[in-house]
């Protein structure tokens, strides 16, 4: 590990990091102006190519090669299970596998992976996607400043590497953004890079944020892996500006349940050496990754430095493409000497120029080739170029998609009563389907005027309740961006005018009508509760579609609710 030099770059600094076995030798941070660096894409390279070149000339640091580190905003993950597979196939089945997976077409982006075994004799796959915009630019800036990268590591992966446990949660936070990731039997389960609103904002305000994020995707993770939940005793690592939050850690620890501590430094330093701003560099120093590992192939430490940048083996077609020329000429000189002292062996120099023959149009076919695949090469620059404003507005798009999502979220959550659930929420166009519990129909119609009044949705409707054996109510919600508030209402009727010993057991809501299904304890009851509808002035119609008898002169039965003109 002797003389490992590494550099971070994200939107607000550049990071240099140089170990010398064990021990720390060098370190700098330098801070960049707003806009050299933008959402993890590097705007000015030739600026901030002076500026690498003044930080290594200052420092009097000369590597051959560097381990470069990025953020992981704007990257994707996935993590994917897939059959048995030998190790020469991967490279045909990754790229469609990906393709059903990531939200960018391929294109637009360089993709990684790596795989390790999973239960049944399978494997599980983590894929990780980042823009071309994004590595072209940064290898650009690079090569400007005379560095050649071998080693390209995500921040929030790095950070993984140094965490000894199986199973944890790292929440790594820096000016600009924040990132958790869980890590769980040894792969990236969940990864997430979420940039703040305002890079402005004070401790107090990003603190929520930082919070209700963990939080939600604690809850998705485990939601999600029933088997393997994260319980109160899994860790949770603190990484960057967090580090010098200690007060604050307490209020994490308290509302995610988890034991907040600080991401360990294996790494010796001086008294004088702040690590929290370095934790990318030191998990950069320590990665073991090699510049010559197959692409896709890698461990844990995988290089996500695509092939086409990555250091060049030396080929044996390139020794044995020598100027055609020399050897020809070499070739022919020899057969003209053979002629010339020895006639008798014409026919074994013949032999030879045809030998020399074929080899010639073999070098021939061989350049034919290469400049074929330079063209191609070319072409596929040419094409990324074009489709980098594409990638640009997916992004876009999805950033827009991921704050109404949020908002929305957010609205469901805060509006909910303490003694309601939540079981699934679903996204679908401009529609969010929420399913829940609530102990009755009152609690049911709280969380309703909570969310009509939050002004986000134009339109909440129940769209079913159902009773459980236990007594509480099973219940679907649909919250719309644009509508008229008519079932709401219209549900709020129908509980509100219930009667001692009428019960409702199943409430659906379908355009224009509400059916209900409901026990009374007697005949009159259930007459007195169909007169009070009839008497709101809500319904055009009601029809009784089935009513019975059942023991001790209790009466079920089925009501059609109208609503429309």
């Amino acid at each position: 590990m002797a003389g490992k030099v590494t550099l971070y770059i994200d939107d607000s600094s550049l990071r240099l990091l140089v170990c010398q076995g064990p021990r720390i030798k060098e370190w700098a941070n330098v801070v960049l102006e707003p806009g050299l660096v933008k959402n993890n894409v590097i705007i000015k390279t030739e600026e901030v190519s002076a500026r690498i070149r003044g930080l290594f000339k200052v420092h009097k640091v000369k590597p051959r090669a560097i381990r470069v580190g990025i953020s992981g905003l704007h990257c994707l993950s996935r993590s994917i299970v897939l059959p048995p597979l030998p190790k020469e196939l991967l490279g045909e089945v990754m790229p469609r596998e990906a393709k059903k997976v990531l939200p960018v077409p391929l294109e637009m982006l360089y993709l990684s992976w790596y795989n390790t075994p999973a239960p049944d004799g399978k494997n599980m796959v983590f894929i990780v996607a980042v823009p071309r915009e994004t590595v072209d630019a940064l290898v650009k800036t690079l090569r400007s400043a005379g560095l050649r990268p071998h080693f390209l590591g995500l921040k929030p992966l790095l950070l993984t590497n140094l965490v000894k446990g199986a199973t944890s949660i790292i929440v790594d936070v820096q000016q600009n953004e924040f990132d958790v990731v869980i890590f769980s039997e040894g792969i990236p389960q969940l990864v997430r890079t979420v940039s703040f609103a305002n890079e402005n904002l004070t401790w107090q305000e990003k603190l929520p944020i930082i919070v209700s994020d963990t939080g939600r995707n604690i809850a998705f993770f485990n939601a999600n892996n029933a088997e393997k939940t994260l319980g109160p005793d899994i860790p949770m690592f603190a990484s960057g500006e967090l580090l010098n939050q200690k007060e604050l850690w307490e209020t994490l620890s308290k509302k995610t349940g988890h034991p907040v501590v600080a991401l360990p430094s294996p790494l010796d330093q001086s008294e004088d050496f702040t690590a929290s701003p370095f934790m990318a560099n030191i998990a950069l120093a320590l990665a073991e990754a090699a510049a010559d590992r197959t692409p896709g192939l890698a461990g844990v430490d995988f290089n996500a430095l695509p092939a086409v940048y990555q250091p060049k083996r030396i080929s044996p077609v390139r020794i044995l493409a020598l100027p055609v020329v020399v050897v020809l000429a070499a070739l022919i000189m020899a057969v003209a000497l053979v002629v010339h002292t020895n006639s008798e062996g014409l026919a074994s120099i013949q032999g030879e120029l045809t030998k020399t023959e074929q080899l010639l149009k073999q070098r021939i076919q061989q350049k034919s080739e290469l400049n074929a695949a330079n063209g191609r090469l070319e072409k596929q620059i040419n094409d990324a170029k074009i489709e980098t404003n594409q990638l640009t507005a997916a992004i876009g798009s999805l950033e827009i998609q991921t704050k109404g999502l949020n908002r929305d979220l957010a609205t469901i959550m805060n509006s909910m009563p303490t003694t309601t659930t939540v079981n699934s929420i679903t996204l679908t166009g401009n529609i969010l389907t929420v399913t829940g519990r609530a102990p009755g129909e009152k609690e049911l119609l709280a969380y309703v005027d909570r969310l009509s009044a939050s002004g986000v949705f134009a339109d909440v409707t129940v769209t079913s309740i159902t009773r459980t054996v236990n007594g509480t109510i099973d219940f679907s919600l649909l919250g719309n961006h644009q509508g008229q508030k008519i079932a709401a209402s219209s549900l709020q009727i129908v509980v509100n005018n219930l009667l001692p010993g009428v019960i409702l057991h199943q409430v659906s809501y379908s355009k224009g009508s509400m059916s209900l299904s409901a026990s009374a304890a007697t005949l009159e009851s259930m007459l007195n509760y169909v007169k009070l509808l009839q008497q709101s002035g809500r319904f055009s119609d009601i029809i009784i579609s089935d009513m019975s008898q059942v023991d001790a002169g209790k009466t079920e039965f089925s009501l059609i609710l109208k609503t429309g003109k």
